[in-house]
């Protein structure tokens, strides 16, 4: 008589095989991207030499109205699907239980809408390269992810707690 998987051994089995899928499809993203590089080449040629630390290399000297236009509304639209994702999980009478070990149907959408917009800004690099470099400071992108990570800390305390998952 042979025996049934236990449901953790079944569901550890699902974290794996979606492990593996993400790494795959990392390895296949970046080669992705490297055979895409040559692509590039006439924008890295425009580039301006480095001009010091608060320099971001990689801004464009020209500045393209369209490519701005597409480029922030890409931006807003990958923030606002993630923080109505959030916000919907988090006032889900669902997702309030005590947290799980699998996926949830809201962390699926959520990888789905981060794969979307990973894909879109690769489109978008092969059109106009610049992509917010044009408007944003080069520090911005590590404030935007210590606010994140503060906003997470904040979102998770009343059900985690902060300290080895005390909930005071």
């Amino acid at each position: 008589m042979v025996k049934q998987k236990s449901s953790s051994i079944s569901h550890l089995d699902g974290v794996f095989f979606t492990w593996i899928a993400a790494f795959i499809f990392t390895i296949v993203f970046t080669a992705l991207i490297r055979s895409l590089s040559l692509r590039l080449q006439p924008f890295l040629d425009s580039l301006i030499p480095d001009r010091g630390a608060s320099w971001y290399y990689w801004k464009l000297p020209i500045r393209n109205l369209w490519s701005m236009i597409v480029v922030w509304i890409f931006y807003l639209g990958h923030q606002f699907a993630i923080w109505a994702i959030i916000w919907r999980a988090n006032n889900s009478a669902k997702f309030i239980t005590p947290t799980t070990n699998g996926l949830s149907n809201y962390n699926w959408t959520a990888i789905g809408i981060n794969l979307f917009f990973t894909v879109l800004h690769l489109i978008e690099t092969q059109i106009w390269f610049g992509g917010l470099a044009q408007d944003v400071p080069i520090w911005t992108s590590q404030y935007s992810v210590i606010i994140m990570l503060v906003v997470i800390l904040i979102i998770e305390k009343p059900k985690k707690g902060i300290i080895s998952r005390s909930r005071s």
